[in-house]
């Protein structure tokens, strides 16, 4: 099975809804239905908490192997204690301890052996830290907010994006996601004078919107701003001024 189809079959065993799935692991419901739909890829995060909220590994999610638990569940299985209590915890040291020595020989040599099988992931190099201003008021993906572009407060401290860009935004509101979440940080690379995005991008905007002009984030689409969230209904205004492409969605420190 594939990866939508095995995190579906697992939801349906547990009589689960997808609300109550999205919820635990800390996604919008419309992403996590993206996930089953396969529309969608959650990122490792992601993985790791369906892994952990199943009860499963993550190479059986991926599809990888038909073998439900982790590797370490065999040293907890030969024990017959409960694969929930970890090996630091005093209970594993407890029925440890209370082994003859030559079967605490063969059980250490049986972790060693199963230890030495699970894969130990590449240390990642160091990530550089970076400084960016960001906009005083967040830009909407929902119905707009008051924006002036040319006010930021204090840089910001974020993980250095791929992508060159000039100032950060804070977006409020859920119509963007699953891609932009309530509440995360894009990167805007300004447009020159007279530069309009392509079919497509999604970008800052800042629209007159009864008589105010408030900013949004949104997919271009010849004239429409249009939402990656189906809830939402397009839109488009007399007055719409391209500021500067979404180029990167920012990690804060």
């Amino acid at each position: 099975m594939t990866f939508p189809d095995i995190i579906k079959d697992l939801r349906i065993k547990q009589n689960l809804t997808t609300d109550a799935v999205a919820e635990n692991i800390g996604v919008s419901v419309a992403a996590y239905r993206y996930y089953e739909r396969g529309e969608r890829e959650p990122n490792i995060s992601t993985i790791n908490k369906l892994a952990d909220f199943y009860g499963v590994s993550v190479d059986y999610l991926l599809g990888r192997t038909q073998i439900k638990e982790p590797a370490y569940n065999d040293i907890f299985a030969a024990l017959g204690i409960d694969p929930a209590i970890k090996a630091t915890t005093p209970e594993f040291m407890k029925a440890f301890s209370e082994l003859s020595e030559p079967f605490q020989a063969v059980i250490y040599q049986a972790m060693t052996e199963i230890l030495a099988k699970i894969p130990r992931p590449a240390s990642e190099p160091e990530r550089k830290i970076v400084y960016i201003s960001v906009m005083d008021m967040p830009a909407s993906a929902g119905v707009g907010i008051d924006l002036d572009c040319d006010e930021y407060t204090s840089e910001k401290a974020f993980y250095e994006p791929e992508a060159d860009g000039d100032f950060a935004v804070q977006v409020d509101g859920d119509s963007m996601e699953p891609d932009y979440t309530d509440g995360c940080y894009v990167l805007i690379r300004k447009y020159t004078d007279g530069q309009y995005p392509s079919y497509g991008d999604v970008a800052l905007f800042v629209c007159k919107v009864d008589d105010e002009y408030r900013g949004f984030v949104k997919q271009w689409r010849d004239g429409v701003l249009h939402s990656l969230n189906p809830e939402y209904d397009d839109f488009t205004s007399d007055d719409i001024r391209p500021i500067g492409e979404v180029v990167a969605v920012l990690e804060r420190v």
